[in-house]
Order: C-alpha cells, then structure tokens, then sequence
C-alpha cells in the first residue's frame, strides 16, 4: 500500500449504480466496510492481474469491491458478488 490510512473515497459512477441496484442492508454493509477500509486501511487490498492489472480488491464476505488506489484517494470501480464482477 502506497500511503497510509485515512484514505478519501470515490465512488465511480458503475459502483454507485450497482449499490442502488443492491438489497439496501447489503449495500449499507458494503459501504460501511469501506468506511472501515478508507480509516484503517483494513483489510488489507489484494492486487489483482490480466485485465484488471492496477487495481485492487477487497472482499466483505462474498461480495467484492474493485478499486485503485491514488495517493490518498481511493477510487471505488465497481461492486458485486465474486461471480459477477470480474466480468
């Protein structure tokens, strides 16, 4: 991890459509992971390859959020279950 917490983050405009899309407690556990993510810097993100290299993911459970860290920017790309968002 280039920086260290606290992280601002930014929600793409394909993540925020996918969490309105969302069952709304799952959706709020998402983001509140996040939350907890951009203050601690916990979990830790697993760098991801192929056609994804250069961005990172973390995962809550089943669900995943693909992002890129700049800085101390956190540019949230996408969100869903582990079987649909690498697609």
């Amino acid at each position: 991890m280039p920086e260290k917490p606290p992280f601002n983050l930014i929600f793409a405009p394909k993540a925020q459509k996918t969490l309105e899309k969302m069952d709304a407690t799952i959706a709020a556990l998402l983001v509140e992971g996040l939350k907890i993510f951009a203050k601690t810097g916990l979990p830790r993100p697993k760098p991801l390859v192929g056609k994804f290299k250069g961005a990172h993911r973390l995962r809550f459970g089943d669900l995943r959020a693909v992002i890129v860290m700049d800085g101390k920017t956190v540019n949230v790309l996408d969100v869903g279950a582990r079987d649909k968002i690498y697609k």
